[in-house]
């Protein structure tokens, strides 16, 4: 942030980072989303 000032008794900045959950999470949100989109064009029901 341009404004940020660090320092004692200051919030520190952290960085995210991609770690294995993410992956895996978003690994079963695309086969969610692939399986909806695909019920649209075939009928299973």
């Amino acid at each position: 942030a341009r404004c940020y000032r660090g320092g004692e008794h200051r919030t520190r900045l952290k960085e995210l980072k991609l770690g294995k959950v993410d992956g895996i999470a978003l690994t079963i949100s695309i086969m969610f989303f692939g399986f909806i989109i695909s019920t649209k064009y075939i009928n299973y029901f």
